[in-house]
Protein backbone atom coordinates (compact mmCIF):
# COMPACT_ATOMS: atom_id res chain seq x y z
CA UNK A 1 0.00 0.00 0.00
CA UNK A 2 1.46 3.33 -1.09
CA UNK A 3 0.23 6.55 0.47
CA UNK A 4 0.83 9.28 -2.10
CA UNK A 5 2.62 8.83 -5.39
CA UNK A 6 6.17 9.80 -4.44
CA UNK A 7 8.91 7.26 -4.99
CA UNK A 8 12.68 7.56 -5.03
CA UNK A 9 15.39 6.06 -7.19
CA UNK A 10 18.03 3.62 -5.97
CA UNK A 11 20.65 6.38 -6.13
CA UNK A 12 18.49 8.63 -3.97
CA UNK A 13 18.13 5.76 -1.52
CA UNK A 14 21.94 5.57 -1.34
CA UNK A 15 22.31 9.30 -0.54
CA UNK A 16 19.43 9.25 1.92
CA UNK A 17 20.81 6.25 3.80
CA UNK A 18 24.37 7.63 3.89
CA UNK A 19 23.18 10.96 5.27
CA UNK A 20 20.97 9.12 7.75
CA UNK A 21 23.86 6.95 9.00
CA UNK A 22 26.17 9.93 9.45
CA UNK A 23 23.38 11.83 11.25
CA UNK A 24 24.07 11.93 14.97
CA UNK A 25 27.12 9.67 14.62
CA UNK A 26 29.45 12.58 13.89
CA UNK A 27 28.17 14.65 16.81
CA UNK A 28 29.73 12.18 19.25
CA UNK A 29 32.85 10.21 18.40
CA UNK A 30 31.82 6.64 17.45
CA UNK A 31 33.31 4.02 19.78
CA UNK A 32 34.72 6.67 22.10
CA UNK A 33 34.42 4.35 25.12
CA UNK A 34 37.21 2.26 23.60
CA UNK A 35 39.69 5.17 23.83
CA UNK A 36 42.60 4.77 21.42
CA UNK A 37 40.89 1.65 20.07
CA UNK A 38 37.77 3.55 19.00
CA UNK A 39 38.59 2.80 15.36
CA UNK A 40 38.48 -0.94 16.14
CA UNK A 41 35.07 -0.55 17.80
CA UNK A 42 33.81 1.24 14.67
CA UNK A 43 35.15 -1.55 12.45
CA UNK A 44 33.54 -4.30 14.55
CA UNK A 45 30.32 -2.32 14.92
CA UNK A 46 30.11 -1.92 11.15
CA UNK A 47 30.50 -5.68 10.71
CA UNK A 48 27.60 -6.20 13.10
CA UNK A 49 25.69 -3.64 11.06
CA UNK A 50 26.12 -5.81 7.97
CA UNK A 51 24.55 -8.69 9.92
CA UNK A 52 21.54 -6.47 10.64
CA UNK A 53 21.34 -5.47 6.99
CA UNK A 54 21.49 -9.10 5.83
CA UNK A 55 18.38 -9.80 7.90
CA UNK A 56 16.56 -6.73 6.54
CA UNK A 57 17.50 -7.61 2.96
CA UNK A 58 16.31 -11.16 3.58
CA UNK A 59 12.88 -9.85 4.53
CA UNK A 60 12.75 -7.45 1.57
CA UNK A 61 13.98 -10.11 -0.84
CA UNK A 62 11.32 -12.57 0.27
CA UNK A 63 8.57 -9.91 0.13
CA UNK A 64 9.41 -7.69 -2.87
CA UNK A 65 7.38 -4.51 -3.12
CA UNK A 66 6.23 -4.78 0.50
CA UNK A 67 7.16 -2.60 3.45
CA UNK A 68 7.49 -3.45 7.15
CA UNK A 69 3.77 -2.98 7.91
CA UNK A 70 2.72 -5.29 5.07
CA UNK A 71 5.40 -7.87 5.86
CA UNK A 72 4.25 -8.08 9.49
CA UNK A 73 0.67 -8.66 8.35
CA UNK A 74 1.73 -11.39 5.93
CA UNK A 75 4.01 -13.18 8.38
CA UNK A 76 2.08 -12.90 11.66
CA UNK A 77 -1.48 -12.35 10.47
CA UNK A 78 -3.64 -9.19 10.61
CA UNK A 79 -4.02 -8.95 14.42
CA UNK A 80 -0.55 -9.87 15.69
CA UNK A 81 1.11 -8.24 12.67
CA UNK A 82 -0.56 -4.89 13.31
CA UNK A 83 0.24 -5.08 17.02
CA UNK A 84 3.91 -5.64 16.16
CA UNK A 85 3.84 -2.75 13.67
CA UNK A 86 2.48 -0.43 16.38
CA UNK A 87 5.37 -1.42 18.62
CA UNK A 88 7.84 -0.54 15.86
CA UNK A 89 6.16 2.84 15.27
CA UNK A 90 6.26 3.73 18.96
CA UNK A 91 9.98 2.96 18.88
CA UNK A 92 10.48 5.15 15.79
CA UNK A 93 8.58 7.98 17.47
CA UNK A 94 10.75 7.67 20.57
CA UNK A 95 13.99 7.72 18.57
CA UNK A 96 12.78 10.75 16.62
CA UNK A 97 12.01 12.57 19.89
CA UNK A 98 15.40 11.57 21.27
CA UNK A 99 17.15 12.95 18.18
CA UNK A 100 15.22 16.21 18.43
CA UNK A 101 16.19 16.59 22.08
CA UNK A 102 19.85 15.68 21.43
CA UNK A 103 20.33 18.26 18.70
CA UNK A 104 18.34 20.90 20.60
CA UNK A 105 20.56 20.37 23.66
CA UNK A 106 23.65 20.59 21.46
CA UNK A 107 22.71 24.04 20.17
CA UNK A 108 21.42 25.16 23.57
CA UNK A 109 24.90 24.49 24.99
CA UNK A 110 26.51 26.55 22.21
CA UNK A 111 24.00 29.41 22.47
CA UNK A 112 23.28 29.49 26.19
CA UNK A 113 21.15 32.65 26.09
CA UNK A 114 18.55 31.01 23.84
CA UNK A 115 15.85 28.86 25.53
CA UNK A 116 15.89 25.15 24.77
CA UNK A 117 12.28 25.35 23.55
CA UNK A 118 13.37 27.47 20.58
CA UNK A 119 15.71 24.69 19.41
CA UNK A 120 12.93 22.14 19.84
CA UNK A 121 10.11 23.97 18.06
CA UNK A 122 12.03 25.55 15.17
CA UNK A 123 13.55 22.38 13.62
CA UNK A 124 10.35 20.43 14.28
CA UNK A 125 8.32 23.10 12.48
CA UNK A 126 10.61 22.94 9.44
CA UNK A 127 10.70 19.16 9.60
CA UNK A 128 6.91 18.97 9.50
CA UNK A 129 6.95 20.83 6.16
CA UNK A 130 9.54 18.38 4.81
CA UNK A 131 7.45 15.42 5.95
CA UNK A 132 4.33 16.87 4.31
CA UNK A 133 6.30 17.41 1.10
CA UNK A 134 7.16 13.73 0.93
CA UNK A 135 10.06 11.32 0.66
CA UNK A 136 11.37 12.66 -2.64
CA UNK A 137 12.02 16.09 -1.11
CA UNK A 138 13.95 14.52 1.77
CA UNK A 139 15.96 12.40 -0.67
CA UNK A 140 16.91 15.39 -2.83
CA UNK A 141 17.86 17.42 0.23
CA UNK A 142 20.02 14.53 1.49
CA UNK A 143 22.00 14.60 -1.78
CA UNK A 144 22.97 18.23 -1.12
CA UNK A 145 23.83 17.54 2.52
CA UNK A 146 25.83 14.43 1.66
CA UNK A 147 27.92 16.25 -0.97
CA UNK A 148 28.54 19.15 1.44
CA UNK A 149 29.60 16.86 4.30
CA UNK A 150 32.07 14.91 2.15
CA UNK A 151 33.56 18.12 0.74
CA UNK A 152 33.98 19.71 4.18
CA UNK A 153 35.47 16.52 5.63
CA UNK A 154 38.11 16.37 2.90
CA UNK A 155 38.83 20.08 3.39
CA UNK A 156 39.33 19.93 7.15
CA UNK A 157 41.22 16.63 6.84
CA UNK A 158 43.83 18.48 4.76
CA UNK A 159 43.94 21.36 7.24
CA UNK A 160 44.42 18.95 10.16
CA UNK A 161 47.05 16.82 8.40
CA UNK A 162 49.99 18.35 10.28
CA UNK A 163 48.19 17.83 13.61
CA UNK A 164 47.76 14.09 13.12
CA UNK A 165 49.73 11.98 15.56
CA UNK A 166 49.20 8.29 14.81
CA UNK A 167 50.83 7.36 18.12
CA UNK A 168 47.54 8.47 19.71
CA UNK A 169 46.02 5.29 18.22
CA UNK A 170 48.30 3.24 20.46
CA UNK A 171 48.50 1.11 22.53
CA UNK A 172 46.47 -1.49 20.67
CA UNK A 173 43.95 -3.63 22.61
CA UNK A 174 45.00 -2.27 26.00
CA UNK A 175 41.42 -2.26 27.30
CA UNK A 176 39.27 -5.06 28.76
CA UNK A 177 37.33 -7.07 26.18
CA UNK A 178 34.09 -6.17 27.94
CA UNK A 179 34.77 -2.46 27.43
CA UNK A 180 35.61 -3.00 23.75
CA UNK A 181 32.43 -5.03 23.26
CA UNK A 182 30.36 -2.29 24.90
CA UNK A 183 31.87 0.31 22.57
CA UNK A 184 31.31 -2.00 19.60
CA UNK A 185 27.67 -2.54 20.51
CA UNK A 186 27.23 1.20 20.90
CA UNK A 187 28.44 1.75 17.32
CA UNK A 188 26.38 -1.17 15.99
CA UNK A 189 23.19 0.19 17.55
CA UNK A 190 23.85 3.84 16.73
CA UNK A 191 23.69 4.26 13.76
CA UNK A 192 23.68 0.87 12.02
CA UNK A 193 20.82 -0.73 13.95
CA UNK A 194 18.59 2.26 13.19
CA UNK A 195 18.56 1.27 9.50
CA UNK A 196 15.55 -0.90 10.39
CA UNK A 197 13.42 2.23 9.83
CA UNK A 198 14.14 1.95 6.08
CA UNK A 199 11.93 -1.16 6.01
CA UNK A 200 8.97 1.23 6.09
CA UNK A 201 10.17 2.71 2.78
CA UNK A 202 10.97 -0.42 0.78
CA UNK A 203 7.74 -0.16 -1.25
CA UNK A 204 8.66 3.39 -2.33
CA UNK A 205 11.76 2.50 -4.36
CA UNK A 206 11.51 2.70 -8.17
CA UNK A 207 13.29 -0.61 -8.70
CA UNK A 208 12.73 -2.86 -5.65
CA UNK A 209 15.29 -5.41 -6.90
CA UNK A 210 18.08 -2.84 -6.41
CA UNK A 211 17.13 -1.96 -2.85
CA UNK A 212 19.39 -4.47 -1.10
CA UNK A 213 22.41 -3.72 -3.30
CA UNK A 214 22.25 0.04 -2.79
CA UNK A 215 21.67 -0.32 0.95
CA UNK A 216 24.84 -2.40 1.14
CA UNK A 217 26.75 0.28 -0.79
CA UNK A 218 25.47 2.98 1.55
CA UNK A 219 26.40 0.97 4.64
CA UNK A 220 29.88 0.26 3.27
CA UNK A 221 30.55 3.88 2.35
CA UNK A 222 29.26 5.19 5.69
CA UNK A 223 31.37 2.64 7.57
CA UNK A 224 34.53 3.76 5.76
CA UNK A 225 33.69 7.42 6.39
CA UNK A 226 33.07 6.87 10.12
CA UNK A 227 36.27 4.84 10.38
CA UNK A 228 38.32 7.64 8.80
CA UNK A 229 36.53 10.24 10.91
CA UNK A 230 37.28 8.30 14.10
CA UNK A 231 40.94 7.76 13.18
CA UNK A 232 41.38 11.44 12.32
CA UNK A 233 39.72 12.75 15.49
CA UNK A 234 41.55 10.31 17.79
CA UNK A 235 44.88 11.04 16.09
CA UNK A 236 44.40 14.79 16.62
CA UNK A 237 42.99 14.80 20.16
CA UNK A 238 44.51 11.69 21.73
CA UNK A 239 43.11 10.90 25.19
CA UNK A 240 41.22 14.20 25.23
CA UNK A 241 38.74 12.68 22.77
CA UNK A 242 37.43 10.43 25.57
CA UNK A 243 36.50 13.35 27.86
CA UNK A 244 35.38 15.93 25.29
CA UNK A 245 31.60 16.19 24.97
CA UNK A 246 31.90 17.02 21.26
CA UNK A 247 35.25 15.70 19.96
CA UNK A 248 34.64 16.91 16.40
CA UNK A 249 34.30 20.48 17.69
CA UNK A 250 37.47 20.13 19.73
CA UNK A 251 39.40 18.81 16.73
CA UNK A 252 38.39 21.68 14.46
CA UNK A 253 39.31 24.26 17.09
CA UNK A 254 42.91 23.16 16.58
CA UNK A 255 42.84 24.60 13.04
CA UNK A 256 44.34 28.09 12.83
CA UNK A 257 46.08 28.95 9.58
CA UNK A 258 47.22 32.56 9.40
CA UNK A 259 44.21 33.67 11.47
CA UNK A 260 42.17 33.07 8.29
CA UNK A 261 41.07 29.46 8.54
CA UNK A 262 39.96 29.38 12.14
CA UNK A 263 36.77 28.92 14.18
CA UNK A 264 35.61 26.33 11.63
CA UNK A 265 33.54 24.62 14.32
CA UNK A 266 30.78 27.11 13.44
CA UNK A 267 30.55 25.50 10.00
CA UNK A 268 30.50 22.10 11.68
CA UNK A 269 27.52 23.15 13.81
CA UNK A 270 25.59 23.93 10.61
CA UNK A 271 26.56 20.52 9.21
CA UNK A 272 25.35 18.85 12.41
CA UNK A 273 22.01 20.63 12.07
CA UNK A 274 21.63 19.53 8.42
CA UNK A 275 22.48 15.91 9.22
CA UNK A 276 20.22 15.81 12.25
CA UNK A 277 17.39 17.31 10.22
CA UNK A 278 17.55 14.49 7.65
CA UNK A 279 17.73 11.73 10.25
CA UNK A 280 15.02 13.14 12.51
CA UNK A 281 12.71 13.92 9.59
CA UNK A 282 13.07 10.40 8.22
CA UNK A 283 12.05 8.83 11.53
CA UNK A 284 9.20 11.36 11.72
CA UNK A 285 8.10 10.60 8.15
CA UNK A 286 8.19 6.81 8.67
CA UNK A 287 6.17 7.12 11.88
CA UNK A 288 3.48 9.22 10.20
CA UNK A 289 3.44 6.98 7.13
CA UNK A 290 3.17 3.81 9.22
CA UNK A 291 0.36 5.15 11.40
CA UNK A 292 -1.60 6.26 8.33
CA UNK A 293 -1.15 2.84 6.77
CA UNK A 294 -2.32 1.02 9.90
CA UNK A 295 -5.36 3.30 10.12
CA UNK A 296 -6.06 2.66 6.42
CA UNK A 297 -6.03 6.37 5.58
CA UNK A 298 -5.85 7.62 2.00
CA UNK A 299 -3.26 10.27 2.90
CA UNK A 300 -0.78 10.65 5.73
CA UNK A 301 -0.74 14.48 5.71
CA UNK A 302 -3.57 14.95 8.29
CA UNK A 303 -1.34 13.13 10.82
CA UNK A 304 1.77 15.29 10.36
CA UNK A 305 0.87 18.02 12.87
CA UNK A 306 -0.75 15.79 15.55
CA UNK A 307 2.21 13.42 15.59
CA UNK A 308 4.55 16.42 15.48
CA UNK A 309 2.87 17.80 18.61
CA UNK A 310 3.24 14.41 20.28
CA UNK A 311 6.88 14.32 19.21
CA UNK A 312 7.51 17.72 20.79
CA UNK A 313 5.94 16.72 24.10
CA UNK A 314 7.92 13.49 24.30
CA UNK A 315 11.18 15.30 23.56
CA UNK A 316 10.44 17.79 26.37
CA UNK A 317 9.74 15.03 28.87
CA UNK A 318 12.64 12.77 27.92
CA UNK A 319 15.52 14.01 30.08
CA UNK A 320 15.81 16.51 32.92
CA UNK A 321 19.53 16.92 32.33
CA UNK A 322 21.66 16.50 29.20
CA UNK A 323 23.94 14.04 31.00
CA UNK A 324 21.05 11.53 31.12
CA UNK A 325 20.74 11.80 27.33
CA UNK A 326 24.42 10.91 26.99
CA UNK A 327 24.06 7.98 29.41
CA UNK A 328 21.06 6.64 27.50
CA UNK A 329 22.79 6.98 24.11
CA UNK A 330 26.04 5.33 25.24
CA UNK A 331 24.94 2.71 27.79
CA UNK A 332 21.22 1.91 27.50
CA UNK A 333 20.18 2.43 23.87
CA UNK A 334 22.75 -0.08 22.47
CA UNK A 335 20.94 -2.86 24.31
CA UNK A 336 17.21 -2.11 24.29
CA UNK A 337 17.44 -1.09 20.61
CA UNK A 338 18.59 -4.65 19.81
CA UNK A 339 14.98 -5.75 20.21
CA UNK A 340 14.07 -3.73 17.10
CA UNK A 341 17.38 -3.85 15.23
CA UNK A 342 17.98 -7.59 15.55
CA UNK A 343 15.56 -9.79 17.51
CA UNK A 344 12.20 -8.80 16.00
CA UNK A 345 13.42 -8.67 12.36
CA UNK A 346 15.22 -12.01 12.83
CA UNK A 347 12.11 -13.57 14.37
CA UNK A 348 10.05 -12.23 11.46
CA UNK A 349 12.49 -13.68 8.92
CA UNK A 350 12.50 -17.09 10.62
CA UNK A 351 8.70 -17.24 10.79
CA UNK A 352 8.49 -16.06 7.17
CA UNK A 353 10.81 -18.88 6.10
CA UNK A 354 8.78 -21.45 8.07
CA UNK A 355 5.42 -20.23 6.82
CA UNK A 356 6.84 -19.58 3.33
CA UNK A 357 5.20 -16.19 3.07
CA UNK A 358 6.35 -13.87 0.35
CA UNK A 359 6.17 -13.82 -3.40
CA UNK A 360 3.03 -15.88 -3.93
CA UNK A 361 1.01 -14.13 -1.22
CA UNK A 362 2.34 -10.76 -2.31
CA UNK A 363 1.37 -11.39 -5.92
CA UNK A 364 -2.11 -12.55 -5.00
CA UNK A 365 -2.58 -9.55 -2.75
CA UNK A 366 -1.67 -7.21 -5.57
CA UNK A 367 -3.92 -8.93 -8.08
Amino acid sequence: MKLGNQTISSNQLFYLMCTFLLGSSVVFLPGVRAGSNAWLAVLLGALEGFVFLAIYNGLVGQHPGKNLIEINDLVFGPFLGKALSWVYLIYFLYVSAQLLRTFAAFFAIIMTSTPLMVFLITPLFVSSFAVRSGLEVLAKYSQIVFTTVITLFCFDFVLLAKELDLSNLLPFMDIPISKLLLATQSVAALPFGEVVVFLVLTNLIHNPSDTGRFMKKALLFSSIFLLLYTVRTTAVLGTYSTISTYPAFSALRVINIGEVFTRLEIVLAIVFLALGFVKGSLFYYCTVLGVAQLLKMRSYTPLVLPIGALLLNISILLFDEYIFDIIDASMLFPFYSLVFALFLPLLTLIVAKIRKTGNQQGDSANA
